[in-house]
């Protein structure tokens, strides 16, 4: 992330906000309480909401104390705290406080914010410099460019994908004889014509989607792609290059926050002008095109509404083409769900997605915005049933002390200088995201602690069902 290398950073340092004993005791009599918010971030006092008398960082004016004498404190380096982030202590760690990096981060995310907000006011009204807003839109583009990108990139590089996607490779045939060949065509012909279509499609459900996150919402800066859809036409541009046998990709965006008039949208892979597309269309059954579907639902993600709208059941409306009945998916996303967040419930939707055929495991990618989240939602879905097993490293913390496996139970993927770490059977990973992008945002809970959309990423197989297991590695 250039923005971190410009401030001589190795890792966004996440986790800053400090949580001493009186506040952790704060925190156990009112977990509500946001630090930094509406309580002191020092001594988790509640504040009064009064400017005159709260006291707010000089710097971001984004962290709020209950004293100029806390405030002091948390800009101060603690003892037990390495100045260099990602160092470790022998003594327990603690949060590094409001340091001038937070505070600098901070500032960026004002900027953001800013210039997300006033959109395309001019810089002399918004008060930005040229160089301020060139730079905000650079970081703004590059978080929403995060969800195409990694969902494009993340299933052709991990090994659980794989069998999905051979069956689009074009592989080189035996030479047969003319003979030969009209007798295998004319045995196979009618079959092949029937399941050409579902063998030329990759269906991808991105569960849990939304209007403003992962279709971009009312994004109106400067981007090549002009849009969501064009953005994950062009990232999707490599996959149906080294898959030849790929006819048409069908993303189908589902979640109670996508648009409530579903959308069905039709480009082609490349094509960066919607007006070719009545040329395209009549040139569809060209073996050099892949047409990409992009749909919405605007629903919960349960098995119910699943078979409902499977084989031309469903009745949707539609902003572009006729709608198509839900196709199965072959693999399924979830962009920072917050499996372990009680104001959601998953249940339904993961359910869904461990019956959805009870002969072959649905492959999945998960993204998360800290490390801590990836882990937490992991255990979360282990001692549920819902995926089999762990990598090792995961298992460790889960298990609390259970060693790491040797690496002929566990290995590593190295990938633009980051780790993904896979299990024995490659049907699990777990690693940094070199797709996300370089916006950072201020946690709602904790003011000095930070992240970044999409940072970190898992997936795997879900399991055939099961009401939890226990820990197991690969």
């Amino acid at each position: 992330m250039d923005l971190l290398s410009n401030l001589n950073l190795d890792v966004l340092p996440e986790q800053q906000t400090r949580i001493n004993p009186n506040v952790s005791i704060a925190l156990q009599n009112n977990p509500n309480i946001n630090l930094g918010f509406d309580a002191c971030c020092t001594c988790a006092k509640l504040l009064t909401n009064n400017s005159k008398v709260d006291v707010c960082c000089k710097g971001c004016k984004r962290v709020w104390y209950c004293s100029k004498e806390c405030r002091r404190l948390d800009s101060e380096i603690s003892s037990n705290t390495s100045t260099n982030f990602g160092e470790e202590n022998e003594e327990e760690q603690m949060g590094g406080g409001h340091s001038a990096i937070i505070c600098a981060l901070l500032r960026l995310c004002s900027l953001d914010e800013d210039v997300e907000n006033l959109k395309n006011t001019t810089d002399a009204d918004n008060k930005l410099t040229k160089e301020e807003r060139e730079s905000a839109i650079i970081r703004i583009i590059s978080e929403f460019e995060s969800y195409p990108a990694t969902l494009a990139n993340v299933i052709m590089d991990a090994p659980c994908f794989e069998p999905i996607l051979d069956k689009f490779k074009k592989h080189k045939k035996q030479r047969r004889g003319k003979k030969d060949r009209q007798i295998h065509l004319d045995v196979q012909q009618q079959q092949h014509q029937q399941q050409s279509n579902n063998n030329k499609t990759l269906t991808i459900h991105i569960i849990g989607a939304s209007k403003e996150s992962e279709l971009w919402g009312d994004f109106h800066l400067e981007h090549p792609s002009g849009n969501a859809f064009g953005a994950y036409s062009e990232a999707l541009s490599n996959l149906t290059s080294t898959h030849k046998g790929l006819k048409s990709i069908r993303l189908a965006f589902i979640g109670p926050n996508c648009p409530i008039e579903n959308m069905n949208i039709v480009k082609y892979i490349n094509d960066d002008d919607d007006d070719n597309y009545n040329k395209k269309s009549r040139l569809s059954s060209s073996s050099s095109s892949c047409k990409l579907i992009l749909e919405t639902h605007c629903h919960n993600y349960e098995a119910k509404y699943l078979q409902q709208n499977e084989g031309g059941n469903g009745k949707h409306s539609s902003t572009s083409s006729s709608s198509s009945p839900l196709s199965k998916p072959d693999i399924v996303v979830f962009f920072n769900p917050g499996f372990t967040c009680p104001d959601y419930d998953w249940s339904d939707a993961l359910k869904a997605c461990q019956n959805r055929d009870k002969a072959i495991k649905t492959p999945f990618l998960v993204t998360t915005n800290t490390e801590m989240e990836a882990i937490a939602d992991m255990q979360y879905l282990h001692s549920h049933g819902y995926i089999d097993s762990l990598p090792a490293s995961v298992a460790d913390i889960v298990n609390e002390g259970m060693p790491i496996m040797s690496d002929n139970h566990n290995h590593h993927h190295e990938d633009n200088n980051n780790t993904i770490e896979y299990n024995q059977q490659n049907t699990m990973f777990f690693g940094e995201n070199v797709y996300a992008g370089s916006r950072v945002r201020q946690s709602g809970n904790m003011a000095n602690d930070l992240y970044c959309k999409n940072k970190y990423i898992f997936g795997g197989l879900f399991s055939h069902g099961g009401t939890g297991s226990s820990i197991s590695i690969g």
